[in-house]
């Protein structure tokens, strides 16, 4: 492959890695930015604390996470089959209308590693029936997708680069596009040329005949007046 194959192929790589970094990393700070118009602040009470249990259910190659109840997982784990517990907190809030609202909430959402009763958390809400509880508009995630997308920008601006000196450089090849045996027989050609040329006789050998002119008369050379 050719260097300007080479720089071509990467070129394409880099474009659409980058493009898709550039899009991905928007993903976060869209969600924020979305949470951020569309949602109310408001400090909520922890009421309770306890686990959500889980098991793995699969059907038609397609697995699912079903609640069960806690006292369930040992057996269950005991018999082979795949099961969780993740910690939750049940979040007390009024609305901006004076409604008293309440909503399980994972400790990972909430982005704390531990809760106990009473303790107040800063989060937003939206919604009527089944309130969407989340933390508020967090800058450090915003960033890192920012900082992905910024990544992409480098990569695509790499590849233009890449693909602009593969189309200003030439091709590598020294001969035009022709078989390769043509590239080989022109050498040989052009090597035998210059070794006739450079060739010396060896001493007494006569050398290559060259060509001497026969010395003719006046009456050999007008004889075309004769005839």
């Amino acid at each position: 492959m050719s260097n300007r194959a080479t720089r071509a192929f990467i070129a394409d790589i880099a474009g659409q890695f980058g493009r898709f970094l550039l899009l991905a990393g928007l993903i976060l700070p869209g969600f924020q930015v979305y949470d951020l118009m569309t949602t109310k602040n408001v400090v909520a009470s922890v009421v309770d604390v306890k686990p959500l249990c889980q098991k793995q259910s699969c059907n038609l190659g397609k697995c699912r996470w079903r609640k069960i109840q806690c006292d369930a997982m040992p057996a269950l784990e005991a018999a082979g089959t795949q099961v969780r517990s993740r910690p939750y907190a049940k979040l007390q809030f009024v609305d901006s209308k004076g409604r008293e609202r309440e909503k399980w909430v994972s400790f990972s959402k909430l982005e704390i590693d531990r809760a106990e009763i009473g303790d107040h958390v800063t989060v937003v809400y939206r919604g009527n029936g089944r309130p969407y509880v989340a933390r508020p508009f967090s800058w450090p995630l915003a960033g890192l997708g920012f900082s992905i997308s910024f990544g992409g920008l480098v990569l695509l601006a790499g590849a233009r680069n890449w693909r602009r000196a593969a189309t200003a450089e030439p091709d590598g090849a020294r001969w035009p596009a022709t078989p390769r045996y043509e590239h080989a027989r022109h050498e040989e050609m052009k090597l035998a040329t210059t070794t006739a040329l450079h060739a010396v006789p060896a001493s007494g050998a006569a050398g290559p005949a060259r060509y001497q002119p026969q010395r003719v008369g006046a009456v050999q050379r007008n004889r075309g007046w004769f005839g």
